[in-house]
């Protein structure tokens, strides 16, 4: 009955800070790859 446990987080704000997240993991995989794929193409 006390009030902490009554805290709603709105799920669109999850949604996006999950999106956000996944973006930027995404861009990083992607970067990483680059850069282990062709070292050449990473120091041009």
């Amino acid at each position: 009955m006390n009030q902490a446990s009554r805290i709603e987080i709105p799920t669109n704000l999850v949604s996006a800070i999950g999106e956000s997240v996944a973006g930027a993991g995404l861009l990083a995989l992607l970067a990483a790859s680059l850069c282990f794929g062709d070292p050449a193409l990473a120091y041009k």
